[in-house]
């Protein structure tokens, strides 16, 4: 049941509301109940523990490496603002962003080498749980029950567009090395993000 509340914004914050509501397509009372819900979400995953604040302040870091990487190479390459604010369309572009993106992840890694000898080979999970994770993003299917939740989340997340650009890459199935058995369930929770509203 919706309850109608009254609120006063200044000017700059309404026109801010506005024009992002007819950039999703939604009414103004729409976009601000759905960033008043996505608020809470963020305050949820903030609360969680020091570990998903640490990824998320990792994430910032890359997002915002990424664009200021993106729009500089963006804007030399085609000499225009114009071209600088569609950067990640850009390939070029989009490869010094890349590049900014492992800059940040190399300088935040934990102190100390991987270990090499354990009961699981894990070398390739790095590449099959993304696999897996960018399958769900692309069709919004899941490979288990555990992970139905972010398949929805991710799907609706990326857009079509991206979406679309996702299926066209062939994808590997998640194959753990040796059969894990009831560590398989646990694997899948550990891999699931909290969820958004």
């Amino acid at each position: 049941m919706a309850i109608q509340i009254n609120l006063r914004v200044d000017e700059g914050l309404r026109a801010k509301l506005v024009d992002s509501a007819q950039a999703h397509g939604v009414s103004v009372n729409k976009e601000i109940n759905d960033r008043l819900t996505r608020s809470f979400a963020d305050d949820q995953f903030l609360s969680a523990n020091q570990n998903d604040r640490t990824l998320l302040a990792i994430l910032h870091l890359v997002g915002a490496s990424m664009s200021a990487a993106g729009q500089a190479t963006a804007f030399v390459a085609t000499s225009s603002m114009k071209g600088a604010e569609n950067w990640i369309s850009d390939p070029t572009a989009f490869a010094q962003a890349t590049e900014a993106a492992k800059k940040v992840l190399a300088d935040t890694k934990p102190q100390g080498e991987p270990l090499t000898e354990l009961r699981i080979d894990v070398s390739k999970f790095g590449i099959e749980f993304a696999d897996t994770i960018l399958e769900e993003a692309a069709t919004g299917n899941w490979r288990s029950s555990d992970t139905s939740e972010r398949a929805k989340m991710l799907h609706e997340a990326v857009g079509e567009k991206l979406a679309a650009q996702l299926r066209e890459i062939p994808r590997g199935a998640l194959m753990l090395s040796v059969d894990v058995g009831a560590d398989a369930k646990a694997l899948a929770r550990l891999s699931m993000p909290t969820k958004l509203e």
